[in-house]
């Protein structure tokens, strides 16, 4: 497999349409909207296949998710405000699909996802599978009165008609079309009776961690005006931050969120128009930003990362002009950084690159600072 493979080979199996059940290495792709095919290998070092609807009964990856091949009436009423009809009945087409095992017993719930569409089915003790029945609507006006929008939920009448065991008919009333709502009742009702299966969790989590992310920033400094220039030399410079990460529960959790307030500080001397400058600059950096994950394996990983920043100074930052007024830095000023890396379990290391930004974006019209910085972090995840 490539080293940016974007998904992983999962254990699992397949049953063809002829019966035959094949154990395989299944590409978990976490699909968001139900699949019309699959990619899998015979194992590790098999090339990858392709196995279609038209030829597969079922597929499944042990621990995760199971797909049943289905003739079923689909919805197709759109859902946006504008575009709602003034039918209470569904739009039903008739079509063939692979659809998610939810919950699993007496009662089963499967979810098919479309292109705008989220459809619930059942069916009970191996009888045809049939639709959980809801629609928005827009209602007629009476006497010239407002329109407004309406539900029909006839699907708490089926649950209510169908599941009945021991007070599961008067929840029902309470039940929202939501997937949490649903997979509640039917285990519910499948505990009731004695039959609940247990199913792995299809639900994506947003896991949270938090690292500390120690390291070294090379950074330098020009300044600009008319009058003149100075370089100001690179210096090495330990940094600290402590980062907070929201992993985004789809596409296999390979994206997240990320927000790193980091201490960082610069002091250096030059001359400017044959007069000695100082710079003391020391500041709290906020980068908010996105990271993407190109997994290796179950610990490894390579990522890249985009973040917009915003630097606030303190401490007494500012340029040192000896016998001229001091300039201060400016308060808040911001900048753009980009970086990529590899994490192995609790470990990463990244190397980030920042634009420049003017340290004297505050009112110093006449002059420039540019500061520029690279950057190699360590991290440790606490959590």
């Amino acid at each position: 497999m490539s080293i940016f493979s974007q998904h992983i080979f999962k254990p699992g199996y397949y049953i063809s349409e002829n019966g035959q059940k094949y154990e395989v290495l299944i590409k978990d792709e976490d699909w968001r909207s139900n699949p019309v095919n699959f990619s899998f290998k015979e194992n590790e070092s098999s090339p990858e296949q392709s196995a279609k609807l038209e030829n597969v009964r079922e597929f499944s990856i042990y621990g995760g998710a199971n797909y049943i091949k289905a003739t079923v009436q689909l919805d197709q009423s759109s859902l946006e405000t504008p575009k709602l009809s003034r039918n209470i009945t569904p739009d039903y087409i008739e079509d063939t699909v692979f659809l998610l095992l939810l919950a699993s017993g007496d009662a089963n719930l499967y979810y098919h996802h479309g292109r705008t569409l989220k459809n619930f089915f059942y069916s009970i003790n191996g009888r045809p599978i049939e639709p959980l029945v809801y629609k928005k609507y827009i209602s007629q006006p009476v006497n010239f009165g407002t329109q407004s929008i309406k539900e029909n939920k006839y699907y708490q009448q089926q649950l209510e008609k169908n599941l009945i065991c021991d007070g599961t008919t008067t929840a029902a009333r309470n039940i929202s079309y939501t997937e949490n709502d649903l997979v509640n009742y039917f285990n519910k009702y499948n505990a009731c009776t004695g039959s609940i299966e247990s199913l792995p969790d299809t639900g994506s989590s947003t896991p949270f961690h938090l690292r500390i992310r120690p390291g070294i920033n090379k950074s330098g400094l020009e300044l600009n005006s008319g009058q003149g220039h100075a370089n100001f030399e690179d210096k090495y410079n330990f940094r600290l931050g402590l980062e907070g990460e929201l992993i985004l529960p789809f596409n296999n959790q390979k994206w997240s969120l990320i927000i790193e307030p980091t201490y960082q500080s610069y002091t250096a001397t030059s001359f400017y128009r044959d007069l000695e400058v100082t710079v003391y600059y020391k500041s709290i950096e906020l980068p908010v930003g996105i990271r993407h994950y190109f997994y290796l394996n179950e610990g490894s990983a390579f990522f890249l990362n985009a973040s917009y920043l915003l630097d606030f100074n303190f401490g007494n930052s500012r340029f040192d002009m000896t016998t001229f007024s001091d300039m201060d830095i400016a308060t808040i000023n911001g900048n753009i950084a980009v970086g990529a890396g590899y994490s192995y379990k609790k470990i990463s290391a990244e190397l980030r690159y920042y634009t420049g930004r003017d340290l004297l974006a505050n009112g110093e019209v006449a002059r420039t600072a540019d500061y520029k910085t690279i950057a190699f972090i360590l991290g440790y995840r606490i959590f």
